[in-house]
């Protein structure tokens, strides 16, 4: 599922999931967002449109994510 796009990037939420073959159970196992960004630098990626309340958190979530990214890099470089 793409959950966010920025300007050439491309983010997507990967679930994997286990089932418990008695009770047929589903759970959660793996949860990951993979960045995805082309080798071209002419390419844009047009924005996402969020429907759902889960499809805003889930973008939210991936804003706040890059930016503590970018506080973490931006430290990095000023500690070094």
């Amino acid at each position: 599922m793409v959950v966010h796009t920025a300007g050439a990037m491309v983010i997507v939420l990967v679930n994997v999931q286990s089932e418990d073959p008695k009770t047929s159970v589903y759970r959660e196992m793996v949860r990951a967002f993979l960045t995805y960004a082309p080798i071209a630098e002419t390419t844009r990626i047009s924005p996402i449109a969020c429907v759902t309340d889960e499809e805003n958190a889930l973008y939210l979530e991936v804003e706040h994510r890059l930016l503590l990214q970018r506080n973490v890099s931006a430290a990095l470089r000023s500690a070094a």
